[in-house]
């Protein structure tokens, strides 16, 4: 360690002392050993003095008024550097508790009045010296940490007891911890429990004299990962060769042997899916001798995979076949172009002839030379023999084609019927439900009051019943028209606006029941292809289900959302709920979940239904939850618009 002696001439002495002739005094002297001098009359102006000059020492008198020197050391002391530099107290007084006061205050020295000189000076010689090593210490330790932080790896230092004393930046990026948390805890902190048992072990024989070796081990990171290191040790010992210090450099290895191990696994796969395939699978070098051979293609050669590796196929299959097998390799390898899908014949293990269909591609090297070919091979024995008696079906074929097309016939007309009975329905029954409705509105005007309470009461089941009628008729025409409608030609729509539209149409029903009927919309429109008419139908028949099937005083919440670029939408209530034996047949056309408290609500049981096929139409799904007696959550996502 280089030590630079403090001169007297870059060296600021502050001299705080009430009594003139001694602050004078003192001052010359400093100003004679060639030291720069400021002085300060009192505590407070020593404070101030301090604050702006910085001096590398100070004299400070104990019984100054105001602010004494051991306020002026205690005040220093509190601040959160302490007390940079020297100060030595200078005092009439020289009992013991005065010097044990100054001490614990923050004083350096201590001297006393009246001053001499001689020691004074060898005394201020001293602490300055003192302090410039302490400095120097500080910007060699600065360095050394500069130092360790800046190399890749993984450094820390133990004591004797096994705690740790040092941690570079690299430990600390590596545990996520910093040195701060670490520091005098035991290195079994960051250690797993299924490896404590052994790292003791090694510790302990590190402890009482071993040689340390190389060795893996996992530390378990502040967020709770496993981190794999490799280790090299080295210990530090005192004079009587007992451990001082024990240093690790480790490196992390986690990212490495986990590619490693997902190479090998990848391998593993490799081999497992070639030797799995029915296909021939093989590699060759220039020689003509296998590399790779699967176990179909080895045993297509009626040998073990072992037994086929490092033949030629001369040596592995009848000489009459592989002649031309041969001719095949050396073009590939004279012209380096693959040969794809060449239909070759083949001898079985009985000697029957076979058909493979056989590609081979040139293996290259870094240079770009031909050092092998990779070869697939797949039987199509069966195949052949296939296609005479696919031939001699091809007329067969053609006659059942003539049927399906008379069969589509058929089914076509009978499509048209359909459509032609629902036109008739909605006009055959609409006319008289229009003239029944229309007679119970003038009597109801009318001569309504001229009816007894029976029959008005049979009346009103009359214009009810009309009313369900009238309902179901508009359900399945809505069912028909939207399943004969084209989706070819969707708009982007806003589906924000729509379910606001719907909302507000629907709120009078919902305060009429006082329920809290609640929307909640994303800032943004939120835009999805669709048909808006449909889409319309499908909110307005789940809102207004909640509302039907909601208590009064219950809660309603109409959602909109994005969730996993979809377009989310929920109606969430505090209703009757479904039991779950009956959830299963919800979205069937016709089909009611009737309880005890939702016997006497209308319903023609089609709305779910037309909800359902909406949404698939709009490539959408549909999804729900039912708690019964507690409520229920409808809704359904459809993809964001993607085009601008």
């Amino acid at each position: 360690m280089d030590i630079k002696v403090p001169q007297p001439t870059e060296t600021l002495i502050l001299v705080a002392d009430d009594d003139l002739p001694t602050r004078q005094l003192l001052a010359r002297m400093l100003k004679m050993e060639g030291y720069r001098v400021e002085m300060a009359v009192d505590g407070n102006e020593a404070l101030e003095k301090y604050a702006s000059l910085r001096p590398n020492l100070m004299l400070v008198d104990a019984l100054m008024p105001q602010t004494n020197g051991f306020e002026v050391c205690a005040k220093l002391k509190a601040e959160p550097d302490g007390i940079p530099i020297p100060i030595v107290m200078i005092t009439a007084l020289n009992d013991q508790d005065s010097m044990i006061r100054a001490f614990e205050a923050g004083a350096a020295d201590y001297t006393t009045k009246p001053v001499y000189w001689p020691v004074l000076r060898q005394r201020i010689r001293r602490l300055l010296l003192g302090k410039e090593i302490e400095n120097e210490l500080r910007r060699e330790q600065a360095f050394a940490s500069t130092v360790l932080d800046s190399v890749d790896a993984v450094l820390m230092v133990l004591n004797s007891e096994g705690r740790f004393v040092r941690f570079n930046r690299s430990a600390e990026q590596v545990s996520g911890y910093s040195f701060d948390e670490v520091a005098g805890q035991s290195w079994e902190i960051l250690i797993p429990p299924d490896e404590l048992e052994r790292l003791r072990a090694e510790y302990n024989r590190i402890v009482e004299g071993g040689t340390p070796v190389p060795q893996e081990n996992h530390w378990i990171t502040k967020q709770g990962q496993r981190r794999l290191i490799d280790w090299t040790t080295t210990t530090l010992r005192a004079p009587d060769g007992s451990v001082e210090h024990i240093v690790g450099s480790g490196t992390d290895i986690t990212d490495r042997r986990q590619a490693e191990e997902a190479i090998s696994a990848e391998r593993n796969l490799l081999r497992t899916l070639i030797d799995n395939l029915p296909d021939y699978i093989f590699v060759k070098d220039t020689e003509g001798r296998f590399v790779v051979s699967n176990i179909a293609h080895s045993m297509a050669g009626q040998a073990k995979t072992t037994e086929i590796v490092g033949k030629t196929a001369f040596e592995s299959f009848p000489q009459d076949v592989e002649a031309q097998y041969h001719a095949d390799d050396q073009a590939i390898m004279q012209d380096g172009q693959s040969l794809l899908n060449l239909e070759r014949v083949s001898i079985d293990s009985q000697g029957g002839k076979k058909w493979v269909l056989t590609t081979k591609v040139p293996l290259h090297n870094s240079n770009g030379e031909v050092i092998g070919l990779v070869g697939i091979s797949r039987d199509i024995t069966e195949r052949k023999q296939s296609e005479e008696t696919l031939r001699r079906f091809a007329s067969d074929l053609e006659e059942s084609n003539e049927r399906l097309q008379a069969l589509f016939a058929r089914v076509s007309a009978l499509e048209q019927v359909k459509t032609d009975m629902l036109r008739m329905a909605s006009h055959d029954l609409r006319a008289p439900l229009t003239i029944i409705l229309g007679y119970m509105h003038i009597l109801r005007m009318e001569n309504w009051s001229g009816l007894t309470p029976d029959s008005q009461s049979s009346m009103q089941e009359v214009e009810a019943a009309a009313e369900r009628m009238r309902k179901i008729i508009d359900d399945i025409l809505s069912v028909e028209r939207i399943e004969a409608s084209s989706m070819e030609n969707m708009l982007p729509l806003d589906l924000c606006k729509l379910t606001e539209e719907v909302f507000l149409e629907n709120q009078t029903r919902a305060e009429h029941k006082s329920q809290h009927f609640a929307l909640s919309l994303p800032p943004e429109p939120l835009l999805v292809r669709g048909d808006s008419a449909q889409l319309y139908i499908a909110i307005t028949n789940l809102v207004t289900n909640a509302i039907k099937y909601t208590p009064d005083d219950g809660d309603i919440k109409v959602r909109l959302s994005v969730v996993d670029d979809c377009a989310e939408f929920e109606v969430e209530d505090t209703g009757f709920g479904i039991p779950e034996k009956m959830q299963t047949w919800l979205f069937q056309p016709f089909y009611r979940a009737k309880t005890a408290e939702t016997t006497n609500i209308d319903g023609t049981g089609l709305g779910l239904h037309l909800v359902k096929n909406v949404i698939e139409r709009h490539n959408g799904q549909l999804r729900f939850t039912s708690n019964y007696g507690k409520g229920s959550t409808f809704g359904f996502q459809l993809p964001l618009n993607s085009e601008d």
